[in-house]
């Protein structure tokens, strides 16, 4: 039986070789990005730097590079040379699949790709694109599987979503991923805390904030004088009811506006921890609002205390329409809250037609719902909103939102 399994997976290697880039489903291709941040992971055991990254996708959107060109050129890079230049083939071998899937190849792996490689037969840049698609081929419940896409994950928000360069950093946040997705969620939280210089941008600094109580309006006030508002020793934005049984909201209202038709990409994203009594039923901490005579909020990120059989769970509410019965919205569950702990929170508006929200390892890319673009009101201006907003059936009012970082980001 071993011997039939370690047969079976030669084949699916072998196959996926032939397959460039193609998920085990037979159906999804990889996006440009993935497939270089792949090939950084398989070649040079990190994520890529952002300049690297946009060098080879230069030379793939624009020069009609092939996965395989951008790994015979990265073995002519002096990284690859003082990696691998003094190391046998059985050493590089294991490098690769250390690289890839955290883990030495058996034996009877070893020889065989140490047989194709002594002798000519496959290239060093088609043996690691085999070791990635064989990664894809096991299922993507294997190790193998969970592994490669956590190191991508990562990769693509050191790079992507971070535009970093530290290749040390970026060497060192990849030796920290593991088959298990809380390594994805605490390596973002580290590389986050790690790079910020300011852990709120001007756009958050600035910002209005803005306090309502129970049956009356919403009001601004002086940051420096608010009772339910501090920046504290350790440099995080702290929201917070203090005992007043009566606070609806104190919120951060971005000044700046959007039309879905402003901007390629817009989001907000943070790091956030939410400390919630045991009796308040909902709070959102994160908005997309938009702006008319009766606002509303497009998007709400929300902590609900029980919903759907999901106690102390994580939300995104969408909203979808209007009628006369008011409030149209679907929700979509995002995972339990770890309680005391930082999670990273997200919401992106893309070229107009396209919403982004990520929380932690869970995602929902849709389309904007019809009802947006349908609303005249000085072209769909928007706003982003964070902070705490008691938005449930709260009879009890007990809560902190607290920010590590907060920022606006437009490309």
């Amino acid at each position: 039986m071993k011997l039939l399994k370690t047969v079976i997976a030669f084949m699916l290697l072998l196959l996926s070789a032939n397959t460039l880039y193609a998920y085990s489903n037979g159906s999804d291709i990889s996006t440009k990005e993935e497939q270089v941040i792949e090939l950084y992971i398989a070649t040079f055991n990190r994520a890529p730097d952002k300049a690297g990254l946009d060098y080879w996708l230069n030379e793939m959107t624009n020069n009609n590079w092939t996965p395989e060109m951008v790994a015979q050129s990265m073995f002519m890079q002096p990284e690859t040379e003082n990696m691998y230049g003094d190391k046998d083939l059985k050493t590089f071998i294991t490098s690769v699949y250390e690289n890839v899937l955290n883990r030495e190849p058996d034996s009877a792996g070893l020889d065989y790709w140490y047989k194709d490689l002594s002798s000519g037969n496959i290239p060093k840049e088609k043996f690691v694109i085999a070791i990635i698609n064989g990664a894809k081929a096991n299922g993507d419940d294997s190790d193998d599987a969970k592994v490669l896409k956590n190191k991508v994950e990562v990769g693509k928000y050191f790079t992507l979503e971070k535009g970093l360069n530290d290749v040390e950093l970026a060497r060192k946040v990849i030796s920290e991923v593991s088959s298990d997705d809380t390594s994805v969620t605490k390596i973002k939280q580290e590389i986050e805390k790690d790079t910020s210089d300011n852990n709120f941008d001007d756009a958050i600094l600035n910002a209005t904030l803005q306090t309502q109580q129970v049956g009356e309006g919403v009001i601004s006030v002086d940051k420096d004088n608010s009772s339910n508002y501090y920046i504290s020793d350790d440099g995080d934005m702290v929201f917070t009811s203090n005992d007043d049984e009566n606070l609806k909201r104190v919120e951060l209202r971005v000044t700046q506006e959007w039309g879905l038709d402003d901007f390629d990409t817009v989001s907000i994203q943070g790091n956030v921890k939410l400390e919630v009594s045991k009796d308040t039923d909902e709070i959102t901490y994160m908005q997309l609002h938009h702006k008319s005579n009766g606002a509303k909020p497009f998007v709400r990120l929300v902590y609900r205390k029980d919903k759907n059989n999901h106690p102390n769970s994580l939300w995104a509410v969408v909203r979808k329409n209007e009628d006369s019965s008011g409030d149209v919205s679907e929700w979509y569950f995002l995972g339990n809250y770890p309680q005391d702990e930082f999670i990273s929170a997200k919401i992106s508006v893309i070229n107009g037609n396209k919403l982004d929200i990520t929380v932690n390892n869970s995602n929902i890319n849709i389309n904007i719902p019809q009802y947006w673009q349908n609303l005249d009101y000085d072209r769909q201006r928007f706003y982003f909103k964070a902070g705490l907003y008691f938005s449930g059936s709260n009879s009890y009012r007990q809560a902190n939102v607290i920010y590590h970082s907060l920022h606006i980001k437009e490309i």
